[in-house]
């Protein structure tokens, strides 16, 4: 059929070609050209060029496929008689050459089956059949290679080509894309379905390959082959795995991993003819109450069944079920004289609990069976699916109080060794019942409702030779829930998409006043505009592969494609604004006045749904649609929590009488463009900035002596002498700096294998203040123009060794421009650091001019305010430059005092310390400043800026003898993304954790004597002076390697090891386990959890309002995931005379710290778990986010959540 068409095409081509010649014999005629085989040059927005000089659309281009620079096409274009350029009349791309056989084939550009592209990606999603890679390209199972089972996560090497008929990409001949073989290794960890070989390669039940017979255990000797795969905190997967003793399998056949989908089936189905009630719900009681239910058990057996034991498993520690002793009911044909109930012998009566036993892979997060809600108050008896008559005779009780929701200090279930359900010890004991055949016994179990929340129990019924397991579920309520009940039940928002542009639809629009601090900044704006290009917004709006429009995305990133790559990205991201934004279209509001205001209501304003700002346009217009109709545009003077306040025209705003009208939210393009112009300016900073891949050392910027930090530095290098010995050092030195220093040209290697090495030996053996290379003279031979010795000391005495030595470095600034890294992991002084280098630089080197940017006003505000108070700076050294969006009450006050010289740009770039966000860097650019102007820039917090923002102050900076220095932490907060696709391609990879992912920025054991990083290039801050060594040690070993110091003050972080609400003294760490319910309200798309807010609150209390000591409210911070949870939270600690505690999301917290944190996790119902991952609000997705929530407490960590969805993710 393609053939087909495209003989038509071709028939056409030359009927249309023949005709045109004919024309043009007329010496009147209009000018054509026939262009065979042109070449396309480039776009210029929405319109390209063929061969440089004929002008086409994408709406001329045969079949509407889209075109690459360099694909072939033939053209007719016609000559424009006034201006003399050329426009296409008709463009079509030259195919290749087919015969009638061959159906797959496409245009030249665009990759075919015949000749597939190389792809390299993640895989996004998978079954059994097909998945995706980058979300965008299908792949069938069919096509991967043999012995190789994708997994989510998983980076993967394939070909793909371009499906001609569905505009789709298919990638075939998929294969990891890196994997390696380790041996002897030991498994660390175990939890839920997966486990984890040497804290660093993570294996799951569901993927990897074992063999038969074999579970693994914690401490087991494997062998492994892992693949490279992004699994949360881990960047390697184990493809298969097998134990290295082959002779020590510890598990039955029956039990091998290929039934371990089933014991949860087999725990739960009915055995040896019985029949055992499937169903034991209490239903909602409240606190306090109690209630009692029969559990049946009948025999339709054959033979005789014994029970030997009931057990509850022991997951609930409140105290709240109780079993009492099993009853028979004799068979109906039985005397009434014969009837004998058979109670419990005395010695096996038991009061222990049971925790031995932990029924593997048992998921509890799914029940077995459904529950039924019983009714009834009070203490009454309840049947559980059986109308048989109760006994009136007293029931003896089973004592085994076991409890109800709290899962205090206590781990979830998770992958244990496999029991056999232990039955050899019950063995020889007397049962407590004998089932005879069609005899029935039931179980009194009674309950008495203490901890809020859903509740759930293990029942466990021992027999001989298997056993039965049952649920048992209760729902307490308080009557603190009733403050937080929803108020109406949630309807979404009316959304409507956007209707045309109002220009279009031949509307006036009526501008409105712009803000005052808006109107008053009137700059020239050099910045293009960068529309999004037509064929990538007709991709996205016809759903097809973004590698149809640009197939050079799958690319390695590098010099040559640097732009184009972020510029896609940049515009995908914009499109996803723009589409979300749409969806917020509202119809039919009614604005409130408030003065020469308008207020709008708006819900999900406050988590960012939409993203409103200051400055930003919005239009209103009659719900009616006329053929020309008025809309008035008005701006944003204030943004509240839920309401935002507009200007408009003052005509609109003396005539609204309260008339509905339909609002449209518009994009603000003011970043995005900034960010477009730093991707576009990059190639100014080079390789040696973007790609740097060896060490090039400059001359130092200040030769300085450092009395206390060279006795340090001397120290440490005597007692690595004196353990190891000098030559083996050196050697050792030698061998990590030759690996750290290579370069694609020989001598381009050697230079740089030998001056790294002298710095770093410069930097490891000192005496007197001058170092031996300097002492020598050797270090000097390759170095021009040393800089004058200085004599020079801290400003800030308490500094440690390993702040001291980064400060030093960036001083002398040896590597320049090659950005310096300042690694500093939660608590750990990057901030003072910063500081004391600024300080450094600026009294050091008289020259210098300083720009400091964050992703954040509140940590550009805190560099201000620590620079102020170190009091070493005069008057007009610093200046605070704010976005003009930024509203003036939200400025702290001593940061006011120098933002006022921040309101006069070309007066602000005097100064030689500035201070502003990355994106306000970018004023900078409208006033004409460019690269050279700043001789250093920081950026602190980089971590959380994409890279395209972090390039925007970058740009400022000389791109021959600048230094930049990034400061952060790639394990925290990274950049939110909107859109799914750009993200997928790298956009929230942050510049700080692509570089740090480069070899020359990675980690080297070599390089043990400095933290395992290169000292010319990394310093990472390893002491902790926030948190407990308890809080410490999990994160320092999910995320930092081991290497984090407790160094914080003893009398702190040791002030609630005594506490009595510890489950363990002496570890100020608890995990209250809670099954609430997750609801939202109104129109209000948050979700909050009454019964964590609840209990959030409860522990405030205890802590706040403690006889004794109680806790300052502002010690203490309570994290929440949803802005809905903060406002019930906040509304409980009101309630209470607690509203001085900080409550607020991840983000809000990112960089402070509280003698105490709460974190309530909110989410209880794993149906509703997508959407976090569309709107990045939870923690199951996000180890970042998880990071940064628990290390924030400086003495005492509270968690509240559910932990059959926290099991889930392997931070939890």
């Amino acid at each position: 059929m393609l053939s087909l068409v495209s003989k038509t095409f071709g028939l056409l081509w030359r009927t249309v070609d023949d005709s045109e010649e004919d024309n043009c014999e007329d010496p009147d005629c209009t000018e054509y050209t026939n262009v065979h085989k042109g070449t396309v040059t480039r776009f210029c927005g929405d319109y390209g060029l063929v061969n440089d000089f004929i002008y086409f659309t994408p709406d001329l281009v045969l079949g509407g496929m889209p075109l690459q620079i360099g694909q072939k096409v033939n053209v007719i274009a016609q000559k424009n008689a006034t201006s003399g350029g050329w426009k296409a009349l008709k463009v079509e791309p030259v195919t290749r050459e087919w015969d009638e056989d061959i159906t797959s084939d496409t245009y030249i550009g665009l990759p075919c089956r015949n000749e597939p592209s190389t792809l390299i990606g993640s895989i996004t999603s998978c079954n059994n059949y097909s998945g995706y890679i980058n979300d965008t390209t299908y792949f069938l199972m069919a096509d991967v290679c043999d012995g190789y089972k994708p997994y989510k996560g998983d980076w993967i090497q394939a070909q793909y080509f371009i499906d001609q008929a569905t505009w789709k990409s298919q990638a075939c001949c998929v294969k990891p894309l890196r994997y390696k073989r380790v041996d002897k290794a030991q498994i660390t960890r175990i939890f839920h379905r997966s486990g984890v070989v040497d804290d660093d390669i993570i294996f799951t039940l569901d993927s990897v390959r074992l063999p038969n017979n074999y579970l693994p255990h914690k401490d087991d000797w494997v062998n492994l082959v892992i693949i490279e795969s992004n699994q949360s905190l881990y960047s390697w997967r184990a493809l298969c795995m097998a134990p290295m003793d082959t002779k020590s399998f510890s598990v039955a056949p029956q039990k091998a991993n290929a039934e371990l989908e089933q014991i949860d089936f087999q725990l739960f189905s009915s055995k040896g003819g019985l029949e055992v009630t499937k169903t034991i719900h209490f239903g909602n009681l409240k606190q306090g109450e109690k209630k009692d239910m029969i559990l049946w058990i009948e025999n339709k057996g054959e033979e005789t069944q014994h029970l030997l034991r009931s057990k509850l498993a022991g997951w609930e520690r409140a105290d709240q079920f109780v079993l009492e002793a099993p009853t028979v009911i004799p068979r109906p044909s039985a005397s009434a004289n014969e009837t004998v109930q058979k109670k419990i012998p005395p010695e096996i009566k038991s009061n222990d609990k049971v925790t031995e036993f932990q029924p593997l892979y048992v998921d509890l997060s799914s029940p077995g069976t459904s529950g039924q809600q019983c009714k009834s108050p009070g203490p009454v008896t309840q049947l559980a699916e059986s109308n048989s008559p109760v006994p009136t005779k007293p029931i003896q009780q089973l004592s085994c109080p076991l409890s109800g929701g709290d899962f205090s200090a206590t781990e979830a279930p998770g992958i244990q060794s496999i029991e056999k359900y232990n039955h050899g010890n019950l063995a020889s004991a007397s049962p407590l019942v004998s089932l005879l055949p069609n005899e029935k016994a039931y179980i009194n179990i009674k309950c008495e409702a203490k901890n809020p929340g859903c509740c759930k129990e293990l029942l466990l019924l021992y027999f001989s030779g298997f056993v039965i397991g049952r649920y048992i579920e209760v729902v307490v309520l308080n009557d603190e829930e009733s403050l937080l009940a929803p108020c109406s039940t949630y309807v979404p928002v009316q959304l409507k998409t956007s209707r045309a542009d109002p220009q279009e639809a031949n509307a006036i629009i009526v501008m409105g006043q712009k803000p005052i601090r808006l109107a008053r900044r009137h700059l020239p704006s050099f910045i293009p505009q960068y529309p999004i290009p037509q064929r990538i917004k007709d991709c996205i709006a016809r759903k097809a592969d973004i590698l149809t429009a640009q197939p050079k995305l799958v690319q390695e990133l590098n010099m040559s494609n640097y732009q184009e790559h972020f510029s896609t990205l940049l515009w995908l991201e914009e499109i996803q604004a723009e589409l979300e934004i749409q969806e917020f279209y509202m119809v039919g509001v009614v604005l409130k006045k408030s003065g020469d205001f308008l207020i709008l209501e708006v819900p999900g304003l406050a988590e960012g749904r939409p993203s409103v700002t200051i400055g930003d346009r919005l239009l209103l217009r009659s719900p009616g649609y006329e053929e020309t109709t008025v809309c008035y545009s008005g701006f944003v003077a204030q943004v509240c929590e839920e309401e935002i306040m507009l200007k408009f025209h003052s005509t609109f705003q003396q005539t609204y009488k309260g008339e509905p009208l339909d609002v449209e939210f518009t994009y603000n393009r003011t970043s995005i463009r900034r960010c477009h112009f730093a991707v576009e300016q990059a190639f100014h900073l080079g390789e040696a900035v973007l790609f740097p891949e060896r060490v090039t050392l400059q001359a130092p910027q200040v030769i300085t002596t450092w009395k206390d930090i060279d006795l340090v530095l001397r120290d440490e290098n005597e007692n690595r002498c004196n353990s190891k010995g000098e030559n083996d050092q050196e050697k050792d030195l030698d061998s990590a700096l030759s690996s750290s220093c290579k370069s694609l040209e020989a001598a381009d290697r050697e230079r740089g294998h030998r001056n790294a090495k002298e710095r770093a030996t410069e930097i490891v053996y000192m005496s007197d203040g001058i170092s031996v290379s300097t002492q020598t003279g050797s270090g000097a031979k390759n170095i021009t123009g040393p800089s004058k010795r200085q004599e020079c000391e801290f400003f800030n005495s308490l500094l440690n060794e390993s702040q001291k030595c980064a400060v030093q470095r960036i001083l002398r600034g040896e590597c320049r421009p090659t950005p310096y890294i300042l690694y500093g992991p939660p608590g750990t002084g990057k901030t003072v650091t910063i500081i004391e280098a600024i300080l450094q630089i600026h009294h050091t080197l008289p020259h210098s001019r300083i720009l400091a940017a964050t992703p954040s006003n509140s940590a550009a505000d805190l560099l201000c305010v620590r620079l102020h108070e170190s009091n070493m700076l005069k008057q007009g050294d610093l200046v605070r430059v704010n976005a003009s969006c930024r509203a003036e009450e939200t400025i702290p006050e001593i940061v006011q005092l120098y933002s006022k010289g921040g309101e006069d740009l070309w007066e602000a770039s005097r100064h030689r310390i500035i201070i502003s966000t990355c994106t306000t860097a970018g004023l900078f650019f409208q006033i004409g400043l460019r690269t050279g102007h700043f001789t250093h820039v920081f950026v602190d917090e980089s971590g959380q800026a994409s890279e395209p923002e972090c390039l925007i102050p970058l740009l400022l900076v000389s791109e021959k003898d600048g230094q930049i220095v990034i400061v952060g932490d790639p394990k925290q907060l990274g950049p939110v993304m909107r859109s799914k696709i750009a993200s997928v391609y790298g956009l929230p990879i942050s510049f700080l954790e692509r570089l740090m992912a480069r070899p020359v920025y990675s980690r080297d054991e070599g390089f043990s004597a400095f933290g395992s990083y290169n000292p010319l290039l990394v310093t990472k801050l390893n002491k902790n002076y926030r948190s407990h060594s308890s809080l410490l040690k999990l994160p320092s070993e999910l995320f930092y390697h081991k290497d984090l110091k407790m160094c914080a003050d003893q009398s702190v972080v040791n002030s609630f090891c005594n506490w009595e609400k510890l489950p363990k003294k002496g570890f100020p760490l608890i995990f209250h386990g809670l099954r609430g319910a997750e609801m939202r309200e109104g129109s209000n798309p948050s979700w909050f959890n009454p019964k964590e807010a609840v209990q959030v609150m409860r522990y405030c209390c205890l802590l706040a309002k403690n006889y004794t000591s109680p806790v300052k409210q502002s010690d203490i911070g309570v994290i929440a995931a949803y802005h809905k949870q903060v406002q019930k939270i906040r509304i409980l600690l009101r309630s209470g005379n607690l509203s001085e505690i900080k409550v607020g999301s991840v983000e809000e917290f990112q960089g402070r710290e509280y003698l105490v944190i709460i974190v309530s996790t909110i989410r209880s119902s794993e149906d509703n778990m997508s959407e976090d991952a569309r709107y990045v609000l939870g923690f199951l997705s996000s180890p970042k986010r998880f990071n940064v929530a628990i290390t924030r407490a400086k003495a005492l960590l509270i968690v509240v959540g559910n932990p059959h969805i926290l099991i889930k993710d392997p931070c939890w």
